[in-house]
């Protein structure tokens, strides 16, 4: 009878464990294919993510307005949240700009913040500077729209970093433009979720 009840005993997990083994192989599959699915729909959510292109720069009672201009590839609009310039101006490699860069997260080693910069969507208000007042239909974009940027200071000699940042994630791109309509393609282009 004990041998009766420990060779049951055995089967039955015996049979857990072959059980249990399907089970786990079955759960790593799944797990592989959901991972695989994440994969190939974050590569989608980049592509369709807006694009961003420096087209002119235009003088307007004596301002240099940078005209840029932004795509986007989905069927759904998306609003234009903010828009950042910074100006490529490299920090000194030292141990308090380490330090700065370890307790501030903003801090970047490469571009510093343009202050005093302006921004409105173009649409069809022309060239100069607008108010949200004047502007706000032309905040959400179906297919593409023009944003113009007035920088104080302007050196067509120097590296702007343009950041715009959307409902449907930032979008940034490194480059210089000319006063002559010579617009140089970007040097660094990136994109982030939001």
């Amino acid at each position: 009878m004990e041998l009766y009840l420990s060779v049951c005993a055995l089967v039955i997990s015996l049979a857990a464990y072959l059980n249990h083994r399907k089970t786990r192989k079955l759960a790593e599959n799944t797990y592989q294919i959901a991972l695989s699915t994440k994969h190939v729909t974050e590569i989608e959510y980049f592509k369709t993510m807006p694009s961003i292109e420096i087209v002119d720069v235009v003088s307007v009672d004596d301002l240099d307005r940078v005209i840029l201009h932004l795509s986007n590839m989905r069927t759904t609009p998306f609003k234009i949240n903010s828009v950042d310039v910074a100006r490529f101006s490299p920090k000194k490699r030292s141990i308090s700009n380490y330090i700065k860069a370890k307790l501030d997260s903003n801090f970047d080693w490469d571009f510093e913040k343009v202050i005093g910069y302006k921004w409105n969507p173009m649409g069809d208000l022309g060239y100069s500077e607008k108010y949200i007042s004047e502007a706000v239909e032309f905040l959400t974009v179906k297919e593409q729209e023009r944003i113009l940027v007035t920088i104080p200071d302007f050196s067509e000699y120097r590296t702007y970093r343009f950041t715009v940042n959307t409902s449907h994630g930032n979008v940034s791109l490194s480059g210089t433009a000319s006063k002559e309509g010579k617009v140089h393609f970007c040097n660094e282009f990136h994109q982030s979720f939001s």
